[in-house]
């Protein structure tokens, strides 16, 4: 799986595609996750959106 460069705001943390495999890997552990796409594009959304500044807080 390969993701797109997208803009970043100056000062924004890029996200890399290992960061989005932790995170997908994260998901995958929880109850009623989805197939290995599903979680890898919750994950992608998570991260960009809280490298923007506008993503959910990060559950327990």
């Amino acid at each position: 799986m390969t993701s797109e460069p997208t803009e970043q705001q100056p000062g924004a943390e890029e996200v890399t595609d290992d960061m989005i495999r932790n995170r997908a890997h994260e998901i995958s552990q929880e109850e009623g996750a989805g197939t290995p796409e599903e979680n890898w594009r919750r994950a992608e959304r998570e991260l960009r959106g809280e490298a923007r500044g506008h993503g959910e807080p990060p559950q327990s």
